[in-house]
């Protein structure tokens, strides 16, 4: 609300936003005892005018234009009528009643020279987001997936001064914001771009720092006006690698790893009849590739795991499109889909590590179904969102802490979730970290 209000005052100028507010106490005053039709029809206009953008997200001072309109109604409605009330104000209804017309006119230019002196207190800082636009719009040419991560307020200006859109990663628009609250956004997608512009209000003195691996650099710091209470900073994040590129020639080694999870390298398989009574639901929502006969790697699993949902065109096997061996598990879909390792594993720090070929721009997750020390399920977490960038083989080396999972967690079962794209797995191994 405190943000609507601001943006409000921006359009009417602090002066005529208070004349607005004693002309609104003035007509309810002056009107308590006629309120007939015409009364309603203002007074609900005026209520769901205000009501409605401070429901909606205002993005801009320019959403509230349309209050002008109603402004210089109630502007004038109090030059023209405050009068009417000197009579019941000690003092002022000694004024003899003809110098009124001349207290309505002084007034009015009062306001109006309020209001030019108030247009004439240039902001030297008003091109703030344009400067922090430029320097990011330069800054990304080297990178391939830049992405903002907004929590300043100003996502569609920044998006059209930097070319870089992403509606969906404009965050909170408070001025007090925490390294934690950065944290929590850039953990779980990180791996998705090569680049993140981190975008806040700080105070002048202020400076975040991050306690997540990758380098973390402010590339730019404004003023935002001429108080100088508040800057508007960019900082660039870079990921740290999580992949490297991979031959089958060094594959040997991996296979006969003692962390390989179990069944990791997608060797043995089994056979699923279209009969299988854990299908129901899949053919039921129409995925047509559930109607045939198929393998799946044994030891895993992709029943009772969340999507597979009506038009994800849905399709999980051991296929022999291998990357190293007989068998990979590939995974296809435009929705939502999974597949998980049965067995389970005790919560711990561990080294995630897997081969992956797949689609460009194919994304994916590492997910987890946990349980409590009574072996009862405690909920299906997303530790981390991963994408295609190339259509090579690579191999991706991942940490997993103990504070990824749920705090009531004792064990979990590991999950690949495809958001979309084609995948093929293999190899893949949890090595114990110990810290030290």
């Amino acid at each position: 609300m405190t943000d609507v209000i601001v943006k409000f005052s921006r359009v009417l100028y602090e002066p005529l936003s208070v004349t607005v507010l004693i002309a609104m106490v003035l007509a309810l005053y002056l009107n308590r005892k006629k309120r007939d039709r015409l009364f309603w029809v203002i007074s609900v206009s005026i209520v769901f005018m205000v009501s409605w953008r401070m429901w909606i997200n205002i993005i801009s001072s320019r959403y509230g234009s349309i209050l002008i309109y109603p402004t210089i109604i109630l502007v004038v409605y109090l030059f023209y009528r405050i009068t009417e009330i000197f009579k019941k104000i000690p003092y002022l209804c000694l004024i003899p009643p003809k110098y009124y017309p001349w207290i309505s006119r002084g007034l009015m230019v009062g306001m109006l020279i309020s209001c030019i002196v108030k247009d004439l207190r240039f902001n030297h800082y008003a091109d703030f987001i344009p400067k922090s636009g430029k320097i990011v719009q330069t800054d990304a040419v080297d990178y391939h997936f830049p992405v903002i991560f907004n929590f300043a307020g100003e996502s569609s200006r920044m998006s059209y001064y930097t070319g870089i859109t992403n509606k969906d990663m404009s965050f909170s628009k408070s001025n007090i914001v925490l390294p934690c609250d950065i944290e929590d956004k850039l953990k779980p997608n990180r791996f998705l771009y090569d680049v993140i512009y981190v975008v806040v209000n700080e105070r002048p003195q202020g400076k975040i720092t991050l306690s997540i691996d990758g380098n973390w650099e402010l590339i730019s710091s404004n003023f935002k006006n001429n108080r100088k209470r508040w800057k508007f900073n960019v900082y660039r994040y870079t990921t740290p690698t999580a992949c490297k590129p991979w031959t089958e020639a060094k594959s040997a080694q991996r296979k006969s790893s003692e962390n390989l999870v179990t069944n990791g390298d997608f060797e043995d398989v089994t056979t699923i009849k279209p009969d299988h009574k854990r299908l129901t639901l899949f053919q039921k929502n129409e995925l047509t590739f559930f109607s045939n006969e198929f393998k799946l790697p044994t030891s895993w699993s992709i029943f009772g795991t969340p999507s597979f949902e009506k038009g994800s065109n849905a399709e999980v096997e051991s296929s022999k499109k291998a990357i190293s061996g007989q068998y990979s598990l590939r995974m296809h879909s435009s929705g939502n889909i999974s597949c998980f390792v049965v067995p389970m594993n005790d919560i711990d720090n561990y080294q995630l590590e897997f081969l992956v070929r797949g689609k460009v721009q194919s994304r994916f997750a590492i997910a987890s179904h946990q349980y409590d020390g009574q072996g009862k399920y405690a909920g299906f977490k997303v530790l981390t969102e991963l994408k295609i960038f190339s259509g090579d083989t690579s191999l991706y080396q991942l940490r997993i802490n103990r504070e990824d999972f749920l705090p009531q967690s004792t064990k979990f079962r590991l999950c690949f979730l495809l958001r979309q794209g084609e995948i093929y797995l293999d190899e893949v191994s949890l090595i114990p970290v110990r810290h030290e």
